[in-house]
């Protein structure tokens, strides 16, 4: 067994890279887990290390070998070329090449935790980490793929550089075909050529990947339910989301070449749109920061007079903005700290009561400070028991405090979304509430896991707030579609399309929402949902109810065996491009030319027929078909009459669709198998249907559209006998 391993491996010299929040979890795993005297000593760098030892402990494990643990952060400044005392240099020049030499070229192996870190090819960490010599690399990731197919090929690049050729490439050849066709709005074409393309992807990647998602665990798991719950805005919320869309869409903003509103401007107003969702107090606290901080940098800049004129106090910020919010909640909030200004903060706040009636500790996970600040206040004005933790949370005390909330007696652990959701084992709770989201899903997916792992012995309940008729309904509809993006091309599931992709206008005034019955709901939570589902008959604060696995329901949509013959063969003309590209345009030429052939034999055919006689030829040459028991089943086009007057100028020729049904028509009763008669003329309406090589020309492209539906407009179908 020793003699099968590679020599460069035998050694034990290995960099383990993870989130610096990670470093303590790796050490604590490694003297866990590995065998004693089989990976050497271990070393770990971190912020807790002096700057001067850094370099001490990278020599010594180059030297002496064993398991170093570092975190990306300090790994990207040790090894990043430009490094300056500007930009966090921590070593002199000297000690920095030393430094970067032993880092890069001293490892026989590379293990990188949370790897998705490195999904953008231009990111420094990426740069940084592709240097690394040794090519043996593993990539550990619960999320490998969070916005789009590009991400996937970022990781596999780095694990095996080239794999799947340049990016340009593979986006043009799988990333936008694949995505173009996930949408529950995407038309029937798109969404076969993505069906196809994922099965190409899933089975070029197979070699490189090893998947195993949390199917892998789940009979050690505790069951898992999520809720989205949908709410309304109060109407204080609709007057200042109102006056707040308003303004920004008649204030000066950065704008893009082409005229649009810039990425930097529409997050920033976006975030403070949410706020306005999560409670008017937290929009009002943003707001007066904003005026503090102008009045501070008119202080520090001495140019109190000339910038006091200025109606900006930053993006998404005016004065006149200020005015019109601070006279809203003076004439219609005396206490804008009331939690029935909110009807996410009212559903919390039932949800905190229930469970500590229950004994049932709570996750509440949020992705803005100005919010957690509020809940905070909230906890300390009702007298609950509660943790915090954000980026301000010292990493060498987070093990300690998660440890002490896991046995203490807190009852909700306030935690950021984008500080807590790695590493965290928060077993002691059960019920996780994701106040509020983003763009990236994967983010709230890793805060649920924080609760829902190994050592969970409760059953967990994990409940999404949505305000409804918001830009956080259309924001929810893209992280679904990223969901089933990464289900797709990862997990290699088929989740039934439910996002669309219409184009996306977030600044628009709130909409009125349906509210839906929730009966159904009733008995899926018995002590939490139930008890806020009896609230509903007196004051209704939930308009609708969907639970998060209805997004994961198997589309039954799947490839057809001639679809999988395409496939098969398009893998093979792939490896064939891979391995002899001369070899590869030898045989597309050939087959070109065979296909050409075919498509001449077939005009030809058609030629001889041009007698005003009914034509019916299928694409390979065979037989004619209908007889006159069958036309009378026909259902023809609208221009042609009965199929019998068609004649070789109104009909290239017949193919065999691979459904049961011919476009929108109707034909009953639903016959064994169908014929589909293309109109020359309905198809290319500028063709000469005397001339060879038009009609050639037709008959490769109706060669193009195999199916029915792939024909867009009604006058451009005909449909032929059973």
């Amino acid at each position: 067994m020793y003699s099968q391993i590679p020599k460069r491996l035998r050694a034990s010299k290995t960099v383990v890279l993870c989130p610096p929040a990670l470093v303590d979890n790796w050490m604590d795993e490694l003297l866990l887990w590995a065998p004693k005297g089989v990976l050497g000593e271990l070393w770990k760098i971190d912020a807790t290390n002096p700057v001067e030892d850094r370099l001490d402990i990278i020599q010594d494990w180059y030297h002496n070998g064993g398991v170093l643990v570092i975190g990306y952060d300090i790994f990207t400044r040790l090894t990043r070329d430009d490094t300056s005392e500007e930009d966090g240099a921590i070593l002199n020049h000297e000690q920095h090449k030393e430094a970067k030499k032993c880092l890069l070229n001293g490892p026989s192996i590379i293990v990188a935790d949370e790897a998705h870190k490195m999904k953008n090819p231009k990111a420094l960490v990426t740069k940084a980490a592709s240097g690394f010599k040794s090519m043996s690399r593993i990539a550990l990731t619960g999320s490998p793929l969070a916005n789009n197919v590009e991400e996937y090929f970022s990781m596999i690049n780095w694990v095996a550089p080239n794999y799947l050729g340049p990016m340009n490439e593979f986006r043009e050849k799988y990333a936008n075909p694949i995505q173009a066709g996930l949408y529950s709005d995407s038309n029937s074409r798109d969404k076969r050529q993505s069906l196809k393309w994922l099965e190409i992807l899933k089975e070029d990647v197979a070699p490189k990947i090893n998947r195993a998602d949390m199917s892998v665990i789940s009979d050690d798991l505790p069951p898992k339910q999520e809720f989205v719950i949908t709410v309304p805005l109060t109407e204080l919320q609709i007057k200042a989301y109102i006056i707040y869309v308003k303004e920004m869409l008649v204030s000066k903003h950065s704008v893009t070449k082409d005229g649009q509103v810039s990425l930097a401007t529409m997050w920033s107003w976006l975030a403070i749109l949410s706020l306005i969702c999560n409670h008017p107090q937290c929009f009002s606290a943003r707001l007066n920061l904003r005026k503090e901080e102008a009045k501070n940098k008119n202080r520090s800049t001495e140019q109190q007079e000339s910038t006091e004129t200025d109606d900006q106090l930053g993006t998404g910020v005016s004065r006149r903005l200020l005015e019109q919010t601070n006279a809203l909640f003076a004439s219609n909030a005396p206490d804008l700290t009331a939690p029935e200004l909110s009807n996410k903060v009212k559903i919390l706040l039932q949800i905190l009561d229930a469970s500590k009636a229950i004994g049932d500790k709570v996750l509440v996970f949020s992705q803005s400070l100005p919010t957690l600040d509020f809940l905070e206040d909230i906890c300390k004005v009702q007298g609950r028991k509660y943790a915090r933790l954000d980026g301000k949370t010292q990493s060498s005390k987070r093990q300690a405090r998660v440890k002490k909330f896991n046995v203490g007696d807190d009852e909700v652990y306030l935690i950021s979304t984008n500080a807590g959701g790695l590493g965290l084992n928060l077993q002691g709770a059960n019920r996780v509430v994701i106040f509020d989201f983003k763009f990236n899903p994967i983010q709230e997916q890793q805060a649920i896991g924080r609760a829902w792992r190994l050592g969970q012995k409760k059953n967990v309940f994990v409940y999404r707030l949505v305000s409804g008729g918001t830009f956080e309904t259309l924001v929810h509809n893209k992280t679904i579609f990223k969901m089933q993006l990464a289900s797709r091309v990862v997990d290699k599931k088929s989740p039934l399309a439910r996002a669309t992709s219409k184009p996306a206008d977030y600044l628009f005034e709130p909409k009125n929402v349906e509210r839906q019955d929730l009966s159904e709901f009733q008995k899926m939570d018995p002590y939490i949902l139930d008890e806020i589902l009896a609230s509903q008959t007196i004051c209704r604060t939930i308009c609708s109810i969907v639970q998060s696995d209805t997004f994961e329901i198997e589309d039954e949509d799947k490839l057809t065996p001639a679809e999988r013959v395409e496939v098969k063969q398009l893998r093979a003309d792939e490896h064939l491009r891979q391995r002899d590209k001369d070899e590869y345009l030898r045989v597309m030429q050939q087959r070109r030319a065979q296909e050409n052939a075919v498509a001449a034999r077939q005009a030809a055919i058609n030629r001889t027929n041009m007698h005003g006689q009914p034509v019916h030829a299928i694409p390979n040459g065979s037989s004619s078909l209908p007889n006159s028991q069958s036309s009378q089943r026909i259902l023809p086009p609208a221009s042609s009459g009965d199929v019998n007057s068609l004649t070789s100028k109104d009909i290239i020729g017949v193919i065999r669709p691979k459904d049961s049904v011919v476009a929108n028509h109707k034909v009953h009763p639903p016959p064994p198998s169908f014929y589909i008669v293309l109109q020359y003329h309905a198809l290319f309406p500028n063709a000469d249907s005397k001339t060879g090589r038009n009609r050639l020309e037709a008959r490769q492209q109706m060669q193009r559209f195999p199916q029915p539906d792939s024909i867009k407009s009604r006058s451009q179908r005909a449909t032929a006998p059973v």
